[in-house]
């Protein structure tokens, strides 16, 4: 079975000015090829899950960190590693990677303070530098896919990286130049940048780079993330 492997990949935090800008992913085999379908199932059961903790009384509609409360999205990750197993959008068995969990995270974080500034000595020119930061951090939340061992592409058929809309746009085209220009041994490596309610696994991606962010910035949200170190491919 050659399925296709999804990254989806959202962010948290300014990458111009902020102490943390980080990065998350969220990786998942699915044999189809409509992503406004995978992860749907998995998603529906954690929005009633936020739906069951949360005290608004027009429920939630779109998982977003940033607008739910800790409480809530410390429930929503608790129920990971358990509720994408009845996910038909997913890939459960024979997975390419070592652990049998279907949904595995990647996490960068950097300092934009510092990183812009220092990029700025090199390449002399802030957006410039904003851009080659935040192609940095792409490069590495999508190391697992170049390191040896990983992920298993040789039983995968194409590598589909989704991006949370617009503000990718340019960082993805420069990547996607830079391997076309090298060239690897990898399945054909396709980027888009649509909406997160287009795409459902990006607002996990949500939950896991706010999270991780707040947690950087101001300590807290532990349960969370305990269950993405349990799923991350590579811990820093």
């Amino acid at each position: 079975m050659r399925d296709d492997l999804y990254v989806f990949i959202d962010e948290s935090g300014n990458p111009s000015r902020s102490r943390y800008f980080t990065v998350a992913a969220c990786w998942c085999v699915s044999s189809r090829d409509n992503i406004k379908q995978i992860l749907q199932p998995t998603v529906g059961k954690l929005k009633n899950t936020a739906n069951s903790h949360a005290e608004q009384s027009d429920g939630i509609s779109e998982l977003k960190g940033s607008k739910l409360h800790p409480e809530v999205t410390h429930a929503v990750a608790s129920s990971l590693g358990d509720i994408e197993y009845g996910d038909q959008t997913l890939r459960t068995q024979n997975l390419p990677w070592q652990i049998a969990q279907p949904i595995r995270f990647s996490v960068h974080t950097t300092n934009p303070e510092i990183g812009v500034d220092i990029l700025k000595e090199f390449i002399g020119n802030a957006d410039s530098s904003i851009l080659a930061m935040k192609t940095l951090s792409l490069v590495s939340v999508l190391n697992p896919i170049f390191k040896a061992g990983l992920v298993k592409t040789s039983s995968i058929n194409n590598i589909n990286v989704v991006l949370d809309d617009d503000p990718w746009t340019n960082p993805s085209k420069q990547m996607e130049n830079t391997i076309d220009q090298v060239g690897t041994s990898l399945p054909e490596i396709e980027f888009s940048t649509p909406s997160s309610e287009a795409a459902p696994g990006l607002q996990i991606a949500d939950i896991a780079a706010y999270s991780w962010a707040k947690h950087k910035r101001d300590g807290g949200y532990g349960t969370v993330i305990s269950k993405i170190e349990e799923l991350r491919f590579v811990k820093e």
